[in-house]
């Protein structure tokens, strides 16, 4: 399975020569929007071509909105000016739309004839995490990787966690081939908590599962995260687990620990088959978690996976702020394949 034996590198893992790689990731707003493309560039690792995603989401305030994704085209024409037999394409998509996001990258794999995939999540919509890491878009076939670059700090963390933009909707989706949801009295959570308490308040009051797992992750050099985290999901969190019986379990997740986090999700599928019972996905934590637990549940046989997502009206354009390190997830790689040497990066 391709979920299987992956592992998180502070560089990509490549084959020496890579003559048809296929880059995707999301033009947005933030500056680490396409940090692994201009790191992959600098390395003399382009790939043929780098598919971005546009998103016509409303983000306030409007006119700073507009400035900060001109200059991060300005980034991407500078990066790949001049570089041979690069490609960049930006496709306009519904944010929202799962299946949107699935076609642009089949349309791009097909037309291209890739032969490795560099999913960056960084700034793509927690959806398109979800629906571009199925097995069936290109797991299964391919050599692949994510890439996560993470901010140098997010916005407003010394704040207190208000009330957010508010909700336009919830929506309730199947992961993978999922068709139907049966016995939802037993049905198992996998809470990716991150800095949106408010949300997961949200989607928990649309559909609660009878129990679960709470996944707060530890990012390295970085204790003030999952302290913003944990802060922000408390109240939830106390009142899950004081539904008693143990019902609710607590996990603390390395960020570069994919196997600790696969063994997390492996015990709610297991619990959920047995009562044949549907996985609800809570993904507020960090993409390549969101990708990697999506990726599981598409793959698992016979199991019902959804994910409940509340969309927000708008969005701050103050979200995050700077660049820091990427972190490259893989499968164990082919014979031919090696950790590339990629420029130095800064701290976090």
């Amino acid at each position: 399975m391709p979920f299987r034996g992956i592992k998180a590198h502070d560089r990509p893992v490549l084959a020496e020569h890579e003559e048809s790689m296929l880059w995707v990731g999301a033009l947005s707003f933030e500056e680490r929007c396409v940090a692994s493309l201009e790191r992959l560039v600098a390395a003399g690792h382009p790939p043929a071509l780098a598919l971005l995603l546009e998103y016509p989401t409303d983000v306030r305030p409007v006119a700073q909105d507009r400035e900060r994704r001109r200059r991060n085209r300005e980034r991407i024409d500078t990066a790949c000016r001049g570089v041979s037999g690069l490609r960049v394409t930006f496709v306009e998509v519904d944010p929202y739309s799962y299946r949107a996001g699935q076609r642009a990258v089949a349309d791009a794999l097909a037309g291209l004839g890739a032969s490795h995939v560099v999913l960056d999540v960084s700034c793509l919509t927690k959806i398109h995490a979800i629906a571009l890491a199925a097995p069936s878009v290109f797991a299964a076939s391919l050599p692949w990787q994510i890439a996560y670059s993470m901010p140098e700090t997010y916005g407003h963390l010394e704040s207190s966690a208000g009330t957010g933009p508010g909700w336009r909707d919830v929506l309730v989706l199947p992961i993978g081939d999922s068709a139907d949801v049966a016995n939802e009295t037993h049905a198992r959570g996998i809470i990716l908590a991150g800095h949106e308490g408010d949300r997961l308040v949200i989607a928990l009051a649309e559909t609660e599962p009878a129990g679960g797992v709470i996944i707060t992750t530890n990012t390295e050099r970085r204790p003030d995260l999952r302290k913003e985290s944990e802060r922000r999901n408390r109240k939830v969190t106390q009142l899950l687990v004081g539904r008693g019986d143990e019902r609710w379990s607590i996990e603390d997740i390395a960020l570069k620990d994919p196997a600790a986090l696969s063994r997390a999700v492996e015990t709610e599928i297991n619990k959920a088959l047995a009562e044949a019972a549907p996985v609800l996905l809570y993904p507020f934590g960090p993409k390549p978690f969101v990708a990697l637990g999506a990726m599981q549940l598409a793959a698992t046989p016979d199991l019902q996976g959804w994910f409940v997502y509340p969309i927000a009206v708008s969005y701050d354009v103050d979200y995050s702020y700077g660049v820091g390190n990427t972190v490259w997830y893989a499968p164990e790689p082919p014979s031919g394949y090696a950790q590339e040497s990629l420029p130095l990066e800064r701290d976090i």
